[in-house]
């Protein structure tokens, strides 16, 4: 099994040189491929036309989409490409061992996490819930908020609109978030368009 990593970050690649036994030859554009070889991908190295050509390479050769701040979508997303795992950047050495035993053996390898959370949100559908938020126990304010994150606003573009400082935006955001359990405004635009 050859592996070899595409990567313009020093930090990745020192981190693939002590959690990899051999250490990969590491490019910083798309080698030749081969169906025997498993290329590494360190995801926010990439420019816009290699991740237009995901699909095509992954009929090529064997791809680990790997990135420093794994969400569910952006999995599902590469999987339907055919990326063959998707994995966290900084991983330890025997997570990185196990991924590549998986996929050498021809088989698909996920985080259990986020594997987790996709099978949760394949049942949500299969139930017809749409998985979207409902801003019911929200105040008036952080209602008005949340629809405006749903508008592409800014956060300053939110205070002006508000007449309220913008620490206060982050503030009401932060509310936000805990009320409705997510993490963040991408998940609350998320959920608010799946409403």
């Amino acid at each position: 099994m050859k592996v070899a990593a595409l990567s313009r970050s020093p930090a990745f690649t020192r981190h693939l040189r002590q959690a990899l036994p051999t250490a990969p030859v590491v490019a910083d554009r798309y080698p030749g491929c081969a169906q025997e070889l498993i290329l590494l991908l360190h995801l926010p190295s990439l420019t816009g036309d290699e991740r237009k050509q995901l699909a095509v390479r992954a009929r090529q050769c064997r791809l680990v989409a790997c990135s420093d701040r794994p969400e569910v979508g952006e999995m599902l997303e590469l999987m339907a490409l055919g990326v063959r795992a998707y994995a966290n950047s900084f991983m330890t050495a025997e997570h990185y061992a196990q991924m590549l035993q998986v996929v050498g053996q021809g088989q698909l390898w996920l985080p259990p996490a986020l594997q987790r959370e996709a099978f949760d949100l394949a049942r949500r559908s299969l139930r017809g819930d749409s998985g979207g938020l409902s801003l019911d126990g929200l105040t008036g304010r952080e209602a008005e908020i949340a629809r405006a994150v749903a508008e592409g606003l800014s956060n300053r573009e939110i205070a002006d609109r508000c007449g309220i400082s913008e620490r206060t935006v982050k503030a009401h955001l932060s509310s936000i978030f805990r009320k409705l359990g997510i993490r963040d405004r991408k998940a609350l635009l998320a959920g608010l368009r799946a409403a």
